[in-house]
């Protein structure tokens, strides 16, 4: 009998050491990401054997501030300690020591709720075969003095790169926007109802919208599925694409959105103004792109949201209506346009 439970030892020893193992070489892919920082420093102390990857913030912290002077972390994280948790993302909250922390929680379970519709919002409109709504993970305890609101694990089926740091990127531009002065009060004074949850479809080859990869990956279409039909720069359509990008946000009909990693939304444009735009765009050009629909709408659509910050995917079905209001202003954009391209060969 001894014999027996000394080899279910060492037989458990070793699963458990080959999981840590497994998780770790996973979340290690972080280790070359420009934005990720490896540090399991929680108030100056290291949190052995936590693997922690912070994100970058636009001012280089790894952290937002605050209106009461609490710090917002946004990261990846694997605790060998809780196997079962796996690799988990989210945002942890640092709490200030001279104030209570029973209220502090809350305040930090109000923001959530208050800003969850955003989060999973921005969240679903990026992957398009994930849906996070109910997703997010509640916690039992304060540790450290930190406490995390939300958050979420990642799926064995999902990577960490595609998944967790671009889920966790959002996260913090979703915050960011939420913590400025002109919206958080605003915000804070009443909840936000989170959107009806829809079905999961799970698919370890994640697609994405409105990321970095997605963006390269529609220049590269422009480049590889160009015809040479075009009569100014064959050979070099994806800058004539990017060119046009810039032209309609020198002129206010797109700009950034923040909330995303690479997108763009469409200003005070009706959808039928801004499809006659890109009708004209390769009508103008003669770019031909060899894919199904003869106007290619579907190099915009990850890329770009109507004004209601609402995906563009229906825009090419409607195409009826009065586009008087638009029609100089695209002749104006794709005169400068042509201009540009002339003057850069």
């Amino acid at each position: 009998m001894s014999n027996c439970q000394d080899e279910v030892k060492r037989i458990n020893k070793r699963l458990v050491q080959e999981c840590i193992d497994r998780y770790s070489e996973r979340i290690k892919v972080l280790d070359n990401h420009p934005d990720f920082v490896c540090d399991n420093f929680v108030r100056d102390k290291p949190i052995d054997p936590i693997i922690m990857y912070k994100l970058r913030c636009d001012d280089g912290n790894l952290y937002l501030e605050g209106k009461d002077g609490r710090k917002y972390v946004f990261l990846v994280e694997f605790d060998p300690y809780n196997l079962a948790y796996g690799i988990y993302f989210g945002c942890r909250c640092t709490l200030n020591a001279d104030e209570k922390i029973a209220t502090q929680v809350r305040v930090c379970n109000k923001e959530w709720r208050n800003i969850h519709r955003e989060v999973i919002g921005a969240l679903n409109h990026t992957f398009v075969d994930l849906d996070f709504f109910k997703r997010d993970i509640p916690t039992d305890n304060v540790s450290d003095m930190t406490y995390w609101p939300f958050w979420f694990r990642l799926g064995e089926e999902e990577s960490v790169e595609d998944v967790a740091a671009v889920a966790t990127k959002v996260i913090r531009n979703v915050y960011q926007w939420f913590l400025r002065p002109e919206n958080y009060d605003r915000i804070m004074e009443k909840p936000a109802k989170a959107k009806k949850k829809s079905g999961r479809k799970k698919n370890t080859e994640v697609r994405t919208r409105y990321t970095l990869k997605v963006y390269d990956g529609v220049l590269k279409q422009f480049d590889e599925k160009t015809t040479s039909r075009q009569r100014v720069y064959k050979d070099d359509a994806a800058r004539y694409f990017t060119t046009f990008l810039k032209i309609l946000e020198e002129e206010n009909i797109i700009a950034p959105y923040p909330l995303y990693e690479k997108c763009w939304v469409i200003n005070d444009w009706e959808n039928i103004e801004f499809a006659y735009l890109i009708q004209s765009f390769f009508e103008v050009s003669e770019i031909k792109v060899v894919l199904p629909d003869r106007i290619p709408w579907s190099l915009f659509t990850p890329i770009i949201l109507s004004s209601q910050h609402e995906k563009i995917d229906e825009i090419r079905k409607g195409r009826d209506g009065d586009t008087t209001r638009a029609d100089g202003k695209i002749e104006d954009i794709l005169d400068e346009l042509m201009r540009r391209m002339k003057a850069e060969k």
